[in-house]
Parts: structure tokens; C-alpha cells; sequence
């Protein structure tokens, strides 16, 4: 059988224009959610007959994978071999390497786990949820084992060293001193930095902030509109005189403290795939409530929250059997589950291809094919006892029920459609699919002809105090400069000498970026490497470059769900539910609240769907 990856269906006999095919369940979608949902289906008992209708000609949605061809480089030797590597253009990392994360329960029916406990496809890059937690995720390794932090910051044209120089006797005793008495409010140190590091003290400035914010929030001082970006800036203005950290001396290290801080929302708002400019100060408060534990009479942890409740079934309510990994010691539960963050190693479509092959498994009738592809659905229409689908091709699909899996992005368009959805869905459900922020998150993948950049480190942060472009620039007399001092850069091909790397435009640069050409990404790019690493003429050495596009694309409108200013979570449970007497479902990431944006948010969804189509199906 051909690879599932590009599963290539056929168009069947019964599927014909002018012919109706007949199903008890039709899925429009065949991403992550869409093909959960007809697994589950299709292994229920009762033989649930299905039938995935797809847009595209190819399966997995806004998970994409392509295998690349790249030159290798190396500082000491001329020689380049050509070597193959996976790029997924979407959905890219499994958020959290936990047994009950359901990706990983798809990767287990690959490959069993290794002596480590952790399955071998999986690279695990960050222990935790680096965007949330970078204070011990990203520069929590241990510096008195020579281990350093897994982000290099540029700022100027200046890599900022993770220790200062430096210290007195008198300035570590102070740091210690004020570590004793605010070790219980916020993370203070940076392990793998030294305490008066411009590092160490950026972390503590954004967290004074982040509690401070929260601390005005719970007071009444803020409403429900007011942004986080606004309020964060404001607040770190009043903290920037170092009144709050003693440590802070010194004007051009005041300086660097006030461009590094801000640099860790920036991360939060790479995470929550919105700018914070759109986004509500409770939005935040997941990242700060650290997980909550005691001790029993044995000196043995109890762990009392979300997650011990999540697996209070698993254990059977024994809260004893949940372990804390070593790694992740601090875990806060934002949408990923606990344990390692990991790239696939081949690719995120891995993850898919136990579903497709039991899709395949199930594929009885070589003239009744399972999924259909490039078949674009342009009605639904309800008919008291069945669904009617009607097709772009002029063929018609009807079924007792109809699985909706269509991207955000896509649906907020359809709702303006009065004729896609007949009748149309209650204004509570339009108005909860509409509060919604569909994303706009672009990679930026590029090439050059050598690895300018420091190899080891998965992360670089690159900062320029002045946004825009100084005359007299060395990259383009007409310059296209994009907003903001921030940039991420995920650095995970260059230990393999594999001259690439990953710029993410995301939040306001993603909305920049949005139907410019490929051309002007680029330059705007290249210029934000060159101002903030101080290189020059980075241009002639780029030899290719990647832009994805899931905002521009018909068949996403976005990349990934999330909330935006007045969202509230009563909009995820309307979003999700059920309309037409539960004879319509909907399933996708952006109806499972918890894990909004995610892959394991879309496997979650589908089998949520799949139960209530079962129970439609039982009760009629």
C-alpha cells in the first residue's frame, strides 16, 4: 500500500455527479480532528459506515511535512554533503511527552519507548513549555555543570553573556540576600546565568511585572479590555529606575534589563499565537499559578491540580502514583501537558499515520473509498431526519449526521455564507465562532551559504532597541522594516551543519506580514538579522528562502485558534456544541478550551465528537 502520508484517493463509482452517496456519518476535514473522529468510528462495534470529504489532495490538515535536500557546512573542511531532513510547515511540536498526551499515544503504536522512557522518533529540545517557563525551562540548566542556557540573545549587535565579569563579594552577598527574601514571589535566578547577570535580572523584572499586573488585575483596577501589551510596558516604565532589584547598576545595564524583559512576553505571545495587544490580562494568569504542592507524613509530594485531576481515572484517584519528572519540576499547565517538548524526527505527519492506516484497515470496498479528496463542500443542508452535503464536483453526500471539522479561520468566513449553512446556526454559535483570533503565525525558513550564528543553542532572541532602519543601511535603499524590537529564531539545524534556521512572525509581525510577498518577508528579516547581530550584507549569502502561508491559504485562514479581548470560555463550549437536534457536531482545536491551538487539542476534539455521534446513533 502507498505511503499514508499521501494517501491518494480515488474517485469511486458512488461518488459520482448527479449520484447520492448514502453514510451514517459524513466528516468534512481530513486534519488531526477529522481522522480521530472516523478511527473511532469505525472501530466502534456497531459499524458505523463514514466518509471524509477533504478540500485538499492530501491529508492532515495544517500538519505538513516536506523532506528537504541540504548542503552541510563545515568551518574546518570544504567539503558539503547533501543530507535529508524533514520541515513541517505547520504544526510542529509535541507539547509535553506525557503517556496521556493522545500524540504520544499515536507515536507508541510506532515505536516502543527506549531504556530512557522516551520513544526514539521524539527530540526532545526543551524539558517544559519554553514560552511559558523560561526561566526554568530555557535557562534552567545547571551552570556549575557546564551547562548553559539553550537561548542566545543578540541585542544591538552584541551577544549578551550569560554571567557578568565581574562581582564583588559585597554584590553576591546582596544577591543572595534579596533571593532569601523574594525566593517565594518570583524565579530570581537564572541557573545557567550568574545572579547579577543582565539575564537573571531581566527575568525577575518580568515576573515583578506579571504579578504586579495580575495583582492590579484582582483589585478592580483593570477591566476586561484593557490589553496585556499596554499594561506590561507600563508597568515595566515604573520598574525600570532597578528600585525593585538592587542588583540593577549601572545605566547601560538598566538599559539592556529594560530591552531583555520584554523579550519574555514577546515568547508568551508566540505561545498564545495573538499579539498581546489583543489580549486580556487573565489570558496570562495560567503561566503564573505554579503547580501546587505538599508534602505528606512520608515526605512524599502530592501534586493538587489540573493535572493530578486529569488522571485521577489513570491512577485510579490515587494521587500518590503521579510523578513529577525531575525536568519539569515546575510545571503550570497553558494548553501542553507535562514532561518534555519535542520535535518529531520525521516529520509531524508521523503522528497521523497510525490513524490513516487504520483508516485503510477499515477500506472494504475499493469502490467506496474512506476519504475523498479535492472534494470541496460548498453546502450543508439540514433535512429534519438527515444531513444533505453538497459538493463543488455537483456530487451529494447524506447522512444521519455531519461532522464538522473546517478550520476557524475558514468557518468565520462560511457563517457570512447564508447559503453554506442551511438553516443558519443560532446567533449564540455565530457569535462564539466569531470571538475567536484564527492566528497569524508565519515560519520563515531560511538558507545561507554558512552557519553565521552560535550552533548549540535551539533558541536565538534577537532585539533591536530601534525599530526602524538607520539611512544609509547596508541591505536596500527602499527598506521594509516590520514592527516591533523582538524576533525568534529556532536554531535546530545547525548542530547537523545544516545551514538553516526558523524566523517566526508571529502576533503583530504575523499581521505585517499578512499577503506581503515573499520578496519583502525576506528583506524585512535579513535587515532584523543584520541590526540586531551586527553583520552586514547577509543578503548575497541567503541562497533560499521559505515562507508558509496558512493565514492566505482557502483552506485554513489561519494557523492556529486562539482568545482575543471579551473571549470567554462560555464561546468554547457554544463553539463546540452540537446544533440541528446533534444532527451537526463540530470538532477542530478551537473547541477544546484547554488546549486551544494544539494537535493534541484536535485529537482530543475528534474522539469528543465521535462520542456524540455514537450517541446519536444509539438513541435513534
Amino acid at each position: 500500500m502507498d505511503d499514508p502520508a499521501s494517501t491518494n484517493a480515488k474517485n469511486d463509482i458512488d461518488m459520482q455527479p448527479g449520484h447520492i452517496r448514502k453514510v451514517d456519518c459524513v466528516i468534512i476535514g481530513a486534519g488531526a480532528a477529522g481522522l480521530q473522529c472516523a478511527v473511532n468510528l469505525l472501530d466502534y462495534e456497531k459499524n458505523i459506515s463514514v466518509v471524509i470529504l477533504e478540500a485538499r489532495d492530501r491529508v492532515g490538515g495544517r500538519i505538513l511535512t516536506t523532506d528537504e535536500i541540504a548542503l552541510t557546512v563545515c568551518s574546518d573542511s570544504n567539503l558539503k554533503n547533501e543530507v535529508l531532513f524533514h520541515r513541517d510547515h505547520g504544526a510542529a511540536w509535541v507539547h509535553g511527552a506525557h503517556k496521556i498526551n493522545p500524540m504520544m499515544q499515536l507515536l507508541a503504536e510506532i515505536e516502543s519507548e527506549s531504556d530512557r522512557g522516551l520513544l526514539p522518533m521524539l527530540d526532545p529540545v526543551f524539558n517544559g513549555n519554553m514560552w511559558t517557563r523560561p526561566h526554568t525551562i530555557l535557562h534552567g540548566n545547571d551552570k556549575r555543570r557546564g551547562q548553559n542556557s539553550l537561548i542566545s540573545f543578540f541585542v544591538d549587535g552584541v551577544l549578551v553573556p550569560d554571567s557578568d565579569t565581574a562581582e564583588s563579594d559585597d554584590e553576591i552577598e546582596q544577591e543572595r540576600c534579596i533571593i532569601r527574601d523574594d525566593i517565594e514571589q518570583e524565579p530570581l535566578v537564572a541557573s545557567s546565568s550568574s545572579l547579577s547577570s543582565s539575564i537573571s535580572r531581566a527575568i525577575r523584572r518580568h515576573y515583578q511585572v506579571l504579578r504586579a499586573m495580575m495583582l492590579k488585575y484582582d483589585n478592580g483596577e483593570y477591566n476586561d479590555n484593557d490589553n496585556v501589551d499596554q499594561l506590561y510596558h507600563q508597568l515595566n516604565s515604573t520598574l525600570a529606575d532597578g528600585a525593585h532589584d538592587p542588583t540593577e547598576r549601572g545605566e547601560d545595564k538598566k538599559r539592556l534589563v529594560d530591552l531583555l524583559a520584554p523579550f519574555y512576553l514577546f515568547l508568551m505571545e508566540n505561545w498564545n499565537g495573538i499579539s498581546m495587544n489583543d489580549t486580556n490580562v487573565e489570558q496570562i494568569v495560567e503561566c503564573l499559578v505554579p503547580m501546587h504542592k505538599h508534602h505528606d507524613d512520608d515526605g512524599k509530594v502530592k501534586i493538587v491540580d489540573g493535572y493530578a485531576e486529569a488522571n485521577v481515572e489513570e491512577n485510579k484517584g490515587n494521587i500518590d502514583q503521579i510523578k513529577m519528572p525531575e525536568t519539569d519540576e515546575q510545571y503550570v499547565g497553558a494548553g501542553d501537558f507535562i514532561g518534555p517538548h519535542c520535535k518529531v524526527k520525521t516529520g509531524m505527519i508521523t503522528v497521523l499515520k497510525p490513524l490513516i492506516r487504520r483508516i485503510e484497515h477499515h477500506q472494504q470496498d475499493e469502490d467506496q473509498e474512506i476519504i475523498c479528496l479535492r472534494e470541496k463542500v460548498v453546502s450543508i443542508i439540514d433535512k429534519a431526519n438527515h444531513v444533505r452535503i453538497e459538493i463543488a464536483s455537483g456530487k451529494v453526500v447524506e447522512a444521519n449526521c455531519c461532522v464538522n471539522t473546517i478550520p476557524l479561520g475558514c468557518l468565520q468566513n462560511l457563517i457570512a455564507n447564508k447559503t453554506f449553512f442551511q438553516p443558519r446556526l443560532r446567533d449564540e454559535k455565530i457569535e462564539a465562532i466569531n470571538s475567536f483570533w484564527s492566528g497569524s503565525y508565519k515560519k520563515i525558513f531560511l538558507t545561507f551559504d554558512h552557519i553565521f550564528w552560535p550552533k548549540e543553542t535551539p533558541v536565538i532572541g534577537l532585539i533591536r532597541s530601534k525599530p526602524e532602519r538607520q539611512p544609509g543601511g547596508s541591505a536596500s535603499s527602499k527598506s521594509c522594516t516590520f514592527p516591533g524590537r523582538h524576533l525568534v529564531l529556532f536554531n535546530l539545524w545547525a548542530r547537523e551543519n545544516i545551514p538553516s534556521i526558523e524566523a517566526i512572525l508571529c502576533g503583530d509581525l504575523g499581521k505585517w506580514a499578512f499577503e506581503k510577498s515573499d520578496d519583502i518577508i525576506k528583506q524585512a528579516v535579513i535587515e532584523f538579522i543584520e541590526d540586531s547581530m551586527g553583520i552586514c550584507n547577509l543578503s548575497t549569502s541567503c541562497t533560499g528562502c521559505h515562507v508558509t502561508r496558512w493565514e492566505e491559504d482557502e483552506f485554513t485562514r489561519g494557523s492556529y485558534s486562539s482568545f482575543r479581548l471579551n473571549t470567554v470560555e462560555s464561546h468554547v463550549d457554544v463553539a463546540g456544541s452540537t446544533e440541528w437536534d446533534g444532527r451537526l457536531v463540530f470538532a477542530g482545536e478551537a473547541t477544546d478550551s484547554e488546549h486551544m491551538g494544539s494537535v493534541h487539542a484536535a485529537l482530543m476534539s475528534g474522539k469528543r465528537a465521535a462520542r456524540e455521534v455514537i450517541d446519536l446513533s444509539n438513541a435513534t
